[in-house]
């Protein structure tokens, strides 16, 4: 009987915490980066949003998988492979809209738990093209989003991280 009571107030203190913890949880994650290469604006967005050059710039990427044949038209969908360790995860890469040849977003879903959104706009001055890329990560669920709470300056230095290894792929392929 003594067993049973101690549980049942395990219990309770572990629903009673998660609840007040639920409450302190940032919703999402943002980071923002800011970059300048000496390119057309279509050829800057042709890279980002083509997912052919994915593995050149993003973590742990192991290979895509085009669904859609046209990754500039809104609805393209692709398979991203991600190996971290000996895990292997896949998510489904979306390109959302492409309002003009300036800007777009797009949409990377892991088994509808974790959402994270691009946005890409892109503004070009003379040759100088410059690309400001904002990403929204929002984990769905109170259990992804306790998990991720304390990693936002983790989330933004790998994505600035990534940012940068686009950028020097841009710069690259002139």
């Amino acid at each position: 009987m003594k067993l049973l009571k101690f549980f049942i107030i395990f219990v309770i203190f572990a629903f009673v915490g998660t609840a007040i913890a639920m409450l302190f949880v940032k919703t999402s994650h943002k980071s923002q980066s800011s970059f300048s290469v000496k390119m057309s604006a279509n050829q800057c967005l042709d890279m980002c949003l083509n997912p052919e050059y994915f593995t050149q710039w993003m973590d742990q990427l192991e290979k895509t998988e085009a669904i859609g044949s046209d990754y500039n038209q809104p609805a393209f969908e692709a398979n991203l492979y991600f190996l971290d360790g000996r895990i292997r995860s896949r998510a489904i890469y979306t390109v959302d809209s492409v309002i003009s040849e300036k800007k777009a977003i797009t949409q990377t879903n892991l088994a509808n738990k974790i959402v994270m959104e691009t946005i890409f706009n892109l503004e070009q001055h003379d040759s100088i093209t410059t690309v400001n890329a904002e990403t929204k990560l929002t984990p769905k669920g109170w259990y992804y989003k306790l998990m991720l709470n304390g990693a936002s300056q983790a989330i933004d230095e790998k994505r600035k991280a990534e940012m940068k290894r686009l950028e020097e792929l841009l710069k690259s392929k002139k």
